[in-house]
C-alpha cells in the first residue's frame, strides 16, 4: 500500500497537476457520469433535439435558451443533445448546475469551466484565475475566444435557475450577450425562479427570443413507451391489469419527473401481491406521488424523524450539510425521543446510520451543492420543496420552532453545555423511571460556532455558515431582539460579514430585519452602510469609522444607535484606532443616497444605461457601477495616457465610446464583456478632438474646424471641414443618417459685430437652410424645433429683439420658422437646455436660472425666475447642469461645488447642498417607477447619488466652513484649535469637535491700501494658554480675544507701492511661554528667475504689551520656514549667503534680536532646504531637512565639537521629527515600500512599519505625537492618514510597533496636528471640515479614557436629533403639547378678530 501511494505521488509530481486541476478533472467526470445516466434512460423529444442540432450548425452568435416548467425533462434533453453534439463537434462541455458543489455557485462554476477550456485549448498563463465576479466574467469571455474554426466550442449549462441565489446570479450578468466566433452556448432554465422572471431577463439581455425553445409536454404514448423502456432496462415486467392502471395515470400526467416517481413506485411491486392492492397506491399527479413517497418513508423510518429531517432541509436557507443535519436532529428532543423510544443511548445524539439509510431511499431527489464553502444537500426539484412545506410546515408555530432551533445551533447556544430534555410517558414505562428522573440533560456534542477561526492568534478564516445562515433563521423565528444584539448592533458580526461575504449580503441582514419590523434606527444603520458602501468595499477596516462618523448626532437620543457606536468604540478600534470625536460624515436618511469612490482621476464623463441599471464613468479608467446597490460591477483599464472624455453610450447599452486627452484616441468599451478597442485620431492633420457622438454604428468626432465619421472598425465613412470660412465648431449632433451630422458653428468676429450674434447651425447633406442665432440654442432631439436667442425667421435682427429674448422655431421644409417668442430675461443667457421630456426650457443666467414651460399655449410663456442664494453667482458655464425629478416636482442644479434644489410647484429654492469640495463636472437624472435620483460627478474624484424622495428631509449635517481651510493650529495647553480660511479664522473645541465661533477678518478696521491689493488671511496661531488668537493677513497682524472674539489689537505692516518690493506674511512663530510672537514676511518669489534674491522681514511682538520689540531684515532665496530652538533663546531663519548665494542659516538672539552668526550648509546639504524642525530633546538643536536626508545642527556655537562643524549627525530618508527624548525617529525604508522606526543613537532600524490595506505610494509627511506613543503618516498621493504605534512597551517588545489605523480621506489635507497630550489628531480639509480623531490605542489607558470623555461630553452637550426628521432641540414633550395648543389658539383668535371686536381663548391641556 505504501509503495502504491509513493508511486502515485511521484507520478502526480511528474505531471505537475495541482489541486485545482485535480478538482477540475473530478468535476468533469462527475458531470459526464451524470450525462451518461440521463442518456441511458432518455426517450423522445426529437423536436427539441433537432432545434438544438440546428442551432449548433447555424451562424447565430446568441446563446440558445431551453425553458420549461420543473420536471419537464430539460436536464435529460441537454444530456442527450450533448452526447449527439459530442460526436460532431471537437470540443463539448456540459455542466448540470446545482448537482455538485462546484456547479452551485457562479464563481466556482465560471472558474471551473474557464479552467477546462484553458486546458483543452492549451492556454497557459502565469496569472491565477480571478475570484472577483467582474474580473472572472471578463476572464470567462476571454476563454471563450480561444475557440477556432477547426476547433469550435459548444457549451451546455443545464438548470441556470439552480445556481445559488446571489445578486449576480439573478441578473444573469455573466451570460454573454454576444458569443465569439465558433462558440455555441445552450442554456436551460425555469421560466420563473424565486419571483425573478428569468425568461424576461434573458430576452431583454439577448434583445431577441429567436433562440428560445419551450420544451413540449410528453403525450401518453411517449410516456408509456419511456416507462416500458425503463422497465425493460431494469429487467422487470408488469401484468396486463397493471399496465392498464399505468396507462390511466399517464393520461392524466406524463411529465418526466412524474414518470420517474411512477417508475420508482412500479419497481416496488411484487409479483405475488394482488394487483388491486397496488393500484390503490398509484397517484396521478406529481404532488400526490411525492406525498405517497413521503408517507412510505414515514412508515419505514418513523413519522417524527422523517418529518423533522425533511422540514429542516426545506426551511434551511441554502441547504444543510450532513454534519449540520445530524447536529440539528440531535438537538431536537422530539426526534430523539421517537428514535430512542425503547432503548437508552449513552450519547444523546441521532445515530448517523439512520440518516444514511433514509437518504439512500431518495438518491435522485436530493442534490449536493456548495453554500458558504460547505457541501450541503437540498431538494433538486421544487415540487419536493412545495410538498414538504405543505405536509410538514403548515403550522406557523411549527415553522418558527424549526427556525428557532436552527438559530440556536448557529448561535452555538448548546455547544459545550448540556441541553435539558424530558422523557416521554412511553419511555418512563419502558425505562422504569421515577418522577424525579423524568427531567434530565445531556451534552449533544455540537460545535462551538465561533465567528472566526484563529491560527497562532491571527484570523485564518471566518465561519461562513454562521454568517450566511444565522440572520435568516432569527428573522423567521421572530427573534428580532436577539438578531439586533448578536448581529445588527454587534461590530464584530458586521465586520466579519463585510470582509468574508459580498456587501449585498451584509445589507440583506438589515433588509430581512426591516421586513419583519420597520425600525427607524435599524434603517438608519442600513442607510449609513449604503452611504459608505463603495468605500467599505475597498477599505473594510473603515466600518466603525463610517458608523460613528455618520450616526454620532443620534448617540444621545437613540438607544440602539448608541449601543452600536459603543460596540464600534469597544471592538472597532482593533481594526482602526482612529475614532471620530465629532460628526464628520453625511448622515443617512437625507438627500445623499451613497457616494462612489475609487476613480484615480477626475470622472469627466458619466452616463446611465437605458435600462437604468448601470452607471458608466470614465477618468483614467472606465468604471461600471450597479446603481441599485452602489457597488462597482466592472472596471476596465485601457492602456492610455491622460484621461478619457466625451463619454457616450449606444442605445442598446452594448458599447461606451469616448476619446482621450491629450493623445486624441478613440476608445470603444464593450460594457457586457469589459473588452475594448482603441483607434488613433481619425481627424485629418491630427487636430485635437473637441467632442464626440455615437449612434451605435457610427462615431462622429470633431475638432475646431474639421469633423470625421468612422465606423466601429475605425474606417472613415465621411468627413468635412469649415476651413473656408475660418469658422469654429462648437458642437455637433448625429442624425438618423449617421454620416450626415449637424453642426453648431461660431462665426469669426468681424466688423466689430457682437459675439452674441455670430453663430449658426448647419446640416451637412440635409435639405434645410442654415439657421443663424445669437448666444445660445437648445435643439429638440428629433431636430424638429429649437429655442434660441435673438432670432427672427432665421435672420439675426438684434435691433428688433433684445439679446436676452428666447424664440421658439419650428422646422418647416427647408426653413426654420419662428413659432412664438417665449419672452426675454433681464440677464445675459449663458446656456439653454431642454428637460428630458422637453416640457421645460432652462436658461442659465448669473443670478440663477430662468424656466419656461414649453407646453404652455399663448403668445408668450410664463417666465419662472429661480435665483441662487443672495450673494452667489451661477458658475454653470456654457452648459446647464440641471435635472428634473419624477413628475417635474423638483429641479436640481449644480453650480461650482454646490447643488441647488428648487420646488417647481412653489417656484422657490428649498435646499442648498454643499455637495462636493471641488467643482461639479456633470449632473444626470435617473427616473423610473423604482428610482427617483440624480447623479453628480466632481473634480474631487467622487460620484454621488442623490435621492429626490428625501431631497428636503432635514438631517444633521457635519459642521464645516463654506470655504477651503488653508491651515490649522492647536493650542498647547487648552482644548482649542483654529482653522485658517481666506477671510476668517474658525475657533474649534477639540474635546467634542464643535465650532465655537468664526472670526471675520473683513470686519476688522482697514487702512488705505495700494490699488488692486487684496486683503487675505495668510496664517494664524493660538496661544498655548488659549487667551489670544493672532492672525496675519496681507495687511496687518490681528489680536483676537478667544473667549469673546473681540479684536484687542491691530498692527499694520508697511505696504510698498511697488508690488515686487511688497512683503507678505508667511509664518507665525510663538515662544513656549506665550511671551513673544514672530511674524515672518517675504516678497513674492520670481517664477521666471527662481534664484533671484528676495527681501524678508521678521517682526517680534511682545504679547503682553502688544508692541513691537524689534525687527529683523534679511535676504532669502525661498520660502523655507524659520524655527525657534526648544529653549526659546534662538530664532533660526534661512537666509541667502553673502558669498555662496545659496541658503544658509542665520541665527538671532530671541530676547534682543541681535544677529549672532551664520551657519553654512553648502557641504552639509547640496540639495535645497525644505524644512527646519525643532528638537524637543536638545535645547539648541534643530534638524535641517532636504529631499534626501536630515541633519542635526547645533545652533549654539559654543557647543560645537569642532569650530567649523555644527552638524551633530545626519540620517538618510528622515524628515527631522523624533520622540521628545531623542531616542527614536521614523523614516522611509531603503526600498521605499514601508517605514522604519530607527534609533537616533545607533542609526539602526528597530522595527519595520508595514502598511495595511492599499499601501500605494510611500511619499508623504511623518510626525510623532507629543506623548511619543504614535507616528502619524499622511500618504499624500493616496490621501490616507496612517497611525503607527511606536511608544509604550515597543522598546522592550518591538512586535507591538505596527499600524493601528488607516483613514482614507475624500478631501485633500491642508493641515494636521495632534493635541498636547498626544491622544487626539486634528486634521483640516480643503472641503471646510476640521476632523477630530481620538487615537484609541487599546494598549494605552490614557487614550481610552479620552475616548470615554468624548462620549460623555457628547451626551452632555449634543442637541437631540430625531430620525423622523423632527429635531426638537431639546424641547420637552409637555412643552411641545403646549406649543401646539398655543398655535391653535392663535389661529382661532385671528379668525375671531375678523368677526368680533373681542375674543377669549382658553387652552386646556
Amino acid at each position: 500500500m505504501k509503495r502504491l501511494i509513493d508511486e502515485s505521488m511521484k507520478n502526480r509530481q511528474k505531471r505537475r497537476i495541482n489541486e485545482s486541476a485535480i478538482s477540475m478533472y473530478d468535476e468533469v467526470l462527475q458531470h459526464l457520469q451524470a450525462c451518461r445516466h440521463h442518456c441511458l434512460v432518455f426517450h423522445g423529444q426529437e423536436k427539441t433535439l433537432n432545434a438544438v442540432a440546428s442551432y449548433i450548425r447555424n451562424e447565430s452568435d446568441l446563446p440558445m435558451v431551453i425553458h420549461g416548467k420543473s420536471g419537464c425533462g430539460k436536464t435529460s434533453i441537454l444530456a442527450k443533445a450533448f452526447s449527439v453534439a459530442n460526436n460532431d463537434s471537437p470540443v463539448t462541455i456540459i455542466r448540470f448546475l446545482g448537482t455538485t458543489p462546484s456547479s452551485s455557485l457562479i464563481i466556482s462554476l465560471l472558474k471551473n469551466v474557464s479552467q477546462q477550456i484553458g486546458v483543452i485549448y492549451g492556454y497557459q498563463s502565469t496569472k491565477e484565475i480571478p475570484t472577483k465576479f467582474s474580473l472572472l466574467v471578463q476572464h470567462f469571455n476571454e476563454m471563450l475566444e480561444l475557440a477556432t474554426e477547426s476547433k469550435p466550442l459548444v457549451l451546455f449549462l443545464d438548470s441556470v435557475d439552480q445556481l445559488s441565489a446571489s445578486y449576480e446570479t439573478k441578473l444573469l450578468q455573466w451570460i454573454p450577450a454576444k458569443l465569439p466566433a465558433h462558440v455555441k452556448l445552450i442554456l436551460s432554465t425555469l421560466p420563473v425562479c424565486e419571483e425573478d422572471n428569468l425568461l424576461e431577463i434573458l430576452e431583454k439581455k439577448l434583445s431577441t427570443s429567436a433562440n428560445f425553445v419551450a420544451v413540449d409536454t410528453l403525450d401518453r404514448e411517449e410516456g408509456a413507451s419511456i416507462v416500458r423502456a425503463w422497465l425493460k432496462g431494469a429487467g422487470r415486467r408488469v401484468t396486463f391489469e397493471q399496465q392498464l392502471e399505468i396507462d390511466r395515470v399517464l393520461s392524466v400526467c406524463s411529465l418526466p419527473l412524474f414518470l420517474r416517481l411512477l417508475f420508482d413506485k412500479i419497481c416496488r411491486w411484487r409479483s405475488f401481491e394482488l394487483d388491486l392492492l397496488c393500484f390503490v397506491e398509484l397517484s396521478s399527479t406529481i404532488y400526490d406521488s411525492i406525498n405517497a413517497l413521503f408517507e412510505r418513508l414515514e412508515v419505514s423510518y418513523g413519522k417524527m424523524f422523517v418529518a423533522a429531517t425533511f422540514a429542516y432541509i426545506t426551511v434551511s436557507k441554502d441547504g444543510l450539510s450532513e454534519t449540520e443535519l445530524e447536529d440539528v436532529l440531535s438537538l431536537d428532543d422530539d426526534v430523539l425521543n421517537s428514535v430512542y423510544q425503547y432503548h437508552r443511548s449513552p450519547v444523546r445524539r441521532i445515530p448517523p446510520l439512520v440518516w444514511t439509510r433514509l437518504r439512500s431511499e431518495i438518491p435522485n431527489y436530493l442534490t449536493e451543492r456548495e453554500a458558504d464553502g460547505v457541501t450541503v444537500i437540498k431538494w433538486y426539484h421544487r415540487q419536493f420543496d412545495e410538498v414538504a412545506k405543505d405536509r410538514y410546515l403548515r403550522n406557523v408555530n411549527t415553522v418558527k420552532a424549526y427556525h428557532s432551533l436552527l438559530a440556536d445551533y448557529f448561535l452555538g447556544v448548546w455547544s459545550g453545555r448540556p441541553k435539558p430534555f424530558r422523557y416521554t410517558d412511553v419511555q418512563r414505562k419502558v425505562f422504569s423511571l421515577s418522577s424525579d428522573e423524568l427531567e434530565n440533560s445531556a451534552d449533544r456534542l455540537v460545535p462551538k460556532q465561533q465567528l472566526v477561526f484563529l491560527d497562532d492568534g491571527k484570523i485564518s478564516s471566518y465561519n461562513l455558515r454562521k454568517l450566511g445562515q444565522l440572520s435568516h433563521h432569527l428573522v423567521k423565528a421572530e427573534r428580532l431582539e436577539e438578531m439586533e444584539n448578536h448581529l445588527l448592533l454587534n461590530f464584530n458580526w458586521l465586520y466579519a460579514k463585510l470582509v468574508a461575504m459580498p456587501l449585498q449580503a451584509l445589507f440583506g441582514d438589515f433588509v430581512d430585519a426591516l421586513s419583519a419590523s420597520h425600525d427607524l434606527e435599524i434603517k438608519a444603520i442600513l442607510d449609513s452602510l449604503r452611504l459608505a458602501g463603495s468605500s467599505l468595499t475597498r477599505y473594510p477596516d473603515m466600518l466603525g469609522i463610517h458608523i460613528i462618523g455618520r450616526l454620532l448626532p443620534y448617540y444621545r437620543t437613540h438607544v440602539k444607535i448608541k449601543r452600536l457606536i459603543d460596540s464600534c468604540d469597544r471592538d472597532g478600534i482593533q481594526r482602526n484606532a482612529l475614532v471620530p470625536a465629532n460628526h464628520c460624515m453625511h448622515t443617512p436618511g437625507g438627500p445623499l443616497l451613497y457616494s462612489l469612490v475609487g476613480h484615480p482621476g477626475v470622472p469627466f464623463g458619466i452616463q446611465v444605461t437605458s435600462d437604468k441599471q448601470y452607471l458608466v464613468s470614465v477618468s483614467r479608467i472606465c468604471m461600471i457601477w450597479d446603481i441599485e446597490i452602489g457597488d462597482l460591477w466592472r472596471s476596465v483599464e485601457p492602456p492610455i495616457h491622460g484621461f478619457m472624455r466625451g463619454l457616450v453610450l449606444s442605445k442598446d447599452d452594448k458599447c461606451a465610446v469616448c476619446y482621450t486627452n491629450p493623445d486624441n484616441e478613440i476608445v470603444i468599451i464593450f460594457i457586457a464583456t469589459g473588452e475594448f478597442n482603441k483607434f488613433s485620431n481619425p481627424i485629418r492633420n491630427g487636430d485635437n478632438i473637441c467632442g464626440l457622438r455615437f449612434d451605435g454604428t457610427h462615431i462622429l468626432t470633431w475638432s475646431a474646424a474639421r469633423w470625421t465619421v468612422i465606423d466601429m472598425n475605425g474606417d472613415i465613412g465621411a468627413e468635412g471641414d469649415f476651413l473656408h470660412g475660418d469658422f469654429t465648431i462648437l458642437e455637433m449632433f448625429m442624425t438618423s443618417q449617421g454620416t450626415k451630422p449637424i453642426a453648431k458653428i461660431e462665426v469669426p468676429n468681424r466688423h466689430n459685430a457682437p459675439p452674441s450674434s455670430s453663430r449658426f447651425i448647419r446640416a451637412t447633406g440635409f435639405d434645410f437652410n442654415d439657421f443663424l442665432f445669437s448666444g445660445c440654442v437648445a435643439i429638440a432631439e428629433d431636430f424638429s424645433s429649437l429655442y434660441a436667442c435673438s432670432v427672427d425667421d432665421g435672420k439675426i435682427q438684434s435691433t428688433k429683439i433684445q439679446s436676452t429674448a428666447i424664440v421658439h422655431h419650428v422646422r418647416t421644409g427647408q426653413a426654420w420658422i419662428a413659432h412664438r417668442e417665449l419672452g426675454d430675461t433681464p440677464h445675459t443667457v449663458h446656456a439653454l437646455t431642454l428637460s428630458g421630456d422637453e416640457t421645460w426650457l432652462v436658461a442659465s443666467v448669473d443670478p440663477g436660472f430662468v424656466l419656461w414651460k414649453t407646453t404652455e399655449n399663448g403668445v408668450k410663456a410664463e417666465r419662472i425666475n429661480l435665483n441662487l442664494t443672495k450673494g452667489k453667482k451661477n458658475y454653470s458655464g456654457s452648459r446647464n447642469m440641471c435635472v428634473f425629478s419624477r413628475d417635474n416636482q423638483y429641479m436640481m442644479a449644480g453650480s461650482g461645488t454646490m447643488i441647488f434644489v428648487y420646488n417647481l410647484t412653489y417656484r422657490r429654492l428649498v435646499k442648498e447642498i454643499s455637495a462636493h469640495f471641488d467643482r461639479i463636472q456633470d449632473i444626470i437624472g435617473v427616473v423610473t417607477p423604482q428610482m427617483n435620483i440624480a447623479i453628480s460627478s466632481s473634480s474631487d474624484r467622487t460620484i454621488k447619488i442623490w435621492n429626490f424622495n428625501n431631497i428636503t428631509k432635514p438631517v444633521p449635517t457635519p459642521i464645516q466652513h463654506d470655504k477651503e481651510i488653508d491651515s490649522i493650529a492647536i493650542s498647547g495647553r487648552s482644548n482649542l484649535a483654529i482653522s485658517v480660511l481666506r477671510d476668517s479664522v474658525g475657533v474649534w473645541n477639540i474635546s467634542d469637535g464643535s465650532l465655537d465661533r468664526t472670526l471675520d477678518v473683513s470686519k476688522c478696521e482697514t487702512v488705505n491700501t495700494p490699488t488692486g491689493f487684496i486683503v487675505k488671511m495668510n496664517c494664524a496661531i493660538i496661544l498655548n494658554s488659549g487667551k489670544y488668537i493672532i492672525g496675519a493677513d496681507t495687511q496687518k497682524l490681528i489680536f483676537w480675544e478667544t473667549d469673546t472674539g473681540r479684536v484687542v489689537h491691530l498692527h499694520y505692516f508697511t505696504l510698498e507701492e511697488d508690488e515686487k518690493s511688497r512683503k507678505y506674511s508667511r509664518q507665525l512663530l510663538l515662544t513656549d511661554d506665550d511671551s513673544r510672537v514672530f511674524v515672518i514676511l517675504r516678497t513674492k518669489s520670481n517664477f521666471i528667475k527662481p534664484d533671484t534674491a528676495r527681501k524678508g522681514l521678521c517682526v517680534c511682538i511682545k504679547v503682553d504689551t502688544m508692541k513691537v520689540a524689534y525687527e529683523i531684515e534679511f535676504i532669502c532665496n525661498d520660502d523655507c520656514p524659520s524655527v525657534l530652538t526648544s529653549n526659546n533663546l534662538y530664532i533660526v531663519i534661512p537666509i541667502r549667503g553673502e558669498r555662496s548665494k545659496s541658503t544658509q542659516l542665520g541665527v538671532w538672539h530671541v530676547n534682543v534680536g541681535i544677529f549672532l552668526y551664520e551657519i553654512g550648509l553648502d557641504k552639509l546639504h547640496p540639495f535645497p532646504i525644505i524644512d527646519l524642525v525643532q528638537q524637543r530633546h536638545q535645547n539648541s538643536q534643530i534638524a535641517v531637512v532636504d529631499r534626501d536626508k536630515a541633519s542635526l545642527v547645533e545652533v549654539n556655537r559654543k557647543l560645537w565639537k569642532k569650530s567649523t562643524t555644527p552638524c551633530v549627525d545626519s540620517f538618510l530618508r528622515w524628515n527631522g521629527h523624533c520622540t521628545s527624548d531623542g531616542k527614536f525617529g521614523v523614516r522611509r525604508s531603503v526600498r521605499g515600500k514601508s517605514l522604519e522606526l530607527f534609533s537616533l543613537l545607533t542609526s539602526t532600524a528597530v522595527r519595520t512599519l508595514y502598511f495595511g490595506q492599499h499601501p500605494g505610494d510611500i511619499e508623504g509627511s511623518i510626525t510623532i505625537t507629543k506623548n511619543d506613543k504614535h507616528a502619524i503618516y499622511h500618504q499624500s498621493r493616496n490621501n490616507i492618514v496612517r497611525v503607527f504605534r511606536i511608544g509604550g512597551e515597543v522598546e522592550s517588545n518591538p512586535e507591538l510597533a505596527t499600524e493601528i489605523a488607516a483613514w482614507p480621506l475624500e478631501a485633500r489635507v491642508c493641515g494636521m496636528d495632534n493635541s498636547s497630550d498626544g491622544t487626539r489628531l486634528v486634521v483640516g480639509l480643503t472641503d471646510g471640515r476640521l476632523l477630530v480623531y481620538v487615537i484609541a490605542d487599546g494598549l494605552l489607558e490614557e487614550n481610552m479614557k479620552k475616548l470615554d470623555e468624548c462620549r460623555r461630553l457628547l451626551g452632555d452637550k449634543a442637541s437631540p436629533n430625531s430620525l423622523n426628521g423632527n429635531n426638537n432641540k431639546g424641547v420637552s414633550p409637555t412643552s411641545r403639547k403646549w406649543s401646539k395648543a398655543i398655535t391653535i389658539a392663535r389661529i382661532t383668535a385671528k379668525a375671531h378678530v375678523a368677526t368680533r371686536s373681542e375674543s377669549k381663548i382658553c387652552c386646556v391641556q
